[in-house]
């Protein structure tokens, strides 16, 4: 982490933290460029403003600079051909719906396994997903008992959610449209996923990793879950439209 004044005189940098903590001592205050750099990525310059301390705290001034995200230098558009084999442990998938019309309320889903084929055609790729319905985890004990209860998701009846795609269209944007049929409470629906390549590169052992992100749009209705639908002028308790937020991350069988 460097810090640039910008009139090129006074300068300070130090070495973030695992946790992204860091800190920078005797700055002028005033406006400035932080440049941000780490091995193997594309280094980012970010304008901050250097604030004056507080009569009450001259030592320190705490600022957050929110999420810094650094590209990886030589980050391909598509990964290599080949069978990668999904890590639930650094794979999230959420989905989100809004509660009385206000909030947003985001369950997780973190118990999952399946396997991402790439084919030497890219556009002929493929996915299949298998997911624990009983994994959900809102954060809230008695609305996740809810969750899994016949007026959601039916974990009883249906335990396994599953996702199988084959075929990606380029959205001309460096993004691909991922065609797929989803099995969700029993009911089959045809969910398109919006998809990118985020990146590969290697583990501290050896393997060859790829990560993907991808959203897509479901409607309750779709699945049955029709529970308390509506109340007083229309306004539904949870929405209707669920938003699937899913960051994946892959190792290449060997």
């Amino acid at each position: 982490m460097t810090l640039l004044a910008t009139d090129g005189l006074g300068s300070a940098r130090t070495t973030s933290g695992s946790d992204g903590r860091f800190s920078l001592v005797d700055l002028e205050p005033g406006p400035a460029t932080l440049l941000v750099a780490c091995a193997g990525h594309e280094p980012l310059a970010r304008s901050v403003v250097v604030q004056a301390p507080r009569a009450t705290r001259p030592e320190e001034v705490v600022v957050d600079l929110g999420e810094l995200r650094l590209a990886r230098v030589g980050a391909a558009d598509v990964p290599p051909a080949g069978r990668w084999v999904i890590d639930p442990d650094h794979t999230s998938l959420a989905a989100t719906a809004h509660h009385l019309g206000l909030s947003a309320v985001t369950g997780r889903l973190s118990r999952l396994e399946g396997v991402v084929v790439v084919a030497e055609s890219f556009t002929e790729s493929s996915v299949q997903v298998r997911i624990d319905a009983a994994s959900i985890d809102s954060g809230v004990a008695k609305r996740d008992e809810h969750l899994r209860s016949a007026d959601f998701l039916d974990v009883a009846n249906h335990p396994w959610i599953t996702y199988e795609g084959r075929g990606l269209l380029s959205d001309g944007d460096g993004g691909w449209q991922l065609n797929g049929e989803l099995v969700l409470n029993g009911r089959a629906r045809q969910v398109p996923l919006a998809l990118r390549c985020t990146g590969t590169g290697t583990d501290p052992w050896g393997g060859e990793r790829v990560a993907f992100q991808a959203t897509a749009q479901l409607s309750r209705d779709d699945f049955a879950m029709r529970w308390k639908e509506a109340f007083g002028l229309g306004v539904a308790i949870f929405g209707t439209t669920l938003r699937i937020t899913i960051d994946l991350e892959a190792v290449r069988e060997t």
